[in-house]
């Protein structure tokens, strides 16, 4: 097998992407992918805006923490499904990490997803859509599993805890 299932044999990503049509949910997306493939690991990262040259006006201009999966020596995107025209297509590692200036990574291999998900209900949060057990955050619970310090930036996003809006890392 040169790469994982694609969405429509992944039910589980599939219920998370027709929950969420517009694609911003990485961290449920790619636990979603890692929770139906195997040997797959959920990655947990800081983003740095690009620089000011590159930069799209929909790019965050603050670093912000980033959620996907690697599988096989190779990044998968579950965000990026919709401009792959519906196929989650392998990246390069090391170009995907230099393209986004990926920085602090932490890793939640599947046992360790399994687990998380005995304790938080996240396939069931997955689901539905919804909260964790206990009405904890899906993402932060994640993060704070992880051990990543993190807070809500005020367009709902994620970024470091450390980071202060308005001003670049």
């Amino acid at each position: 097998m040169s790469g994982p299932k694609q969405p429509p044999e992944l039910p589980l990503l599939a219920r998370v992407i027709a929950n969420d049509p517009q694609g911003c949910l990485c961290f449920h997306r790619s636990a979603a992918f890692v929770f139906e493939v195997p040997g797959a690991i959920l990655m947990l990262g800081t983003i740095s805006p690009a620089d000011r040259s590159e930069r799209l006006p929909t790019d965050s201009a603050v670093p912000f923490i980033h959620a996907w999966a690697e599988f096989r020596g190779k990044v998968y995107a579950p965000t990026t499904i919709e401009r792959m025209g519906g196929q989650l297509i392998g990246q390069s590692r090391a170009g995907y990490y230099a393209v986004n200036g990926i920085h602090d990574t932490r890793s939640i291999s599947r046992a360790e997803l399994l687990r998380l998900d005995r304790r938080l209900g996240l396939k069931a949060a997955l689901r539905r859509g919804g909260l964790c057990r206990g009405g904890a955050s899906f993402g932060g619970s994640l993060l704070d599993a992880v051990g990543l310090a993190w807070k809500e930036s005020s367009d709902g996003g994620v970024i470091p805890a450390h980071v202060i809006e308005g001003e670049a890392e």
